[in-house]
């Protein structure tokens, strides 16, 4: 039996391309999944925040990009919203780290 040589190569650059093609398509599909969902895993995280002497909510707030609003409903701290040093504060916000000033 006599194989030409371009059967013997079908055979083995097929399978690699098919091969390739799959690598390639898992490799996107990760990709596209793990850059889509980040915000939630980061949402997902608690950070708490030790309030230090002369800081207000709006200071808190500015520096980790969030509300007064929110931090104050997430700490339940109400309307009057009144903060003391020494008090730690629940941020569920969206920044992983504060901004610098």
């Amino acid at each position: 039996m006599d194989f030409s040589p371009y059967l013997f190569s079908y055979f083995y650059v097929v399978p690699f391309l098919i091969m390739k093609f799959y690598l390639s398509i898992i490799i996107t599909s990760v990709f596209f999944v793990t850059s889509c969902g980040n915000q939630y895993l980061y949402r997902n995280q608690v950070k708490t925040h030790i309030v230090r002497k002369g800081e207000t909510l709006f200071s808190i707030g500015w520096r980790y990009g969030e509300s007064t609003k929110d931090i104050a409903r997430w700490n339940g701290l109400g309307d009057g919203s009144l903060i003391f040093p020494g008090q730690t504060l629940k941020l569920y916000g969206s920044r992983t780290s504060p901004s610098k000033i």
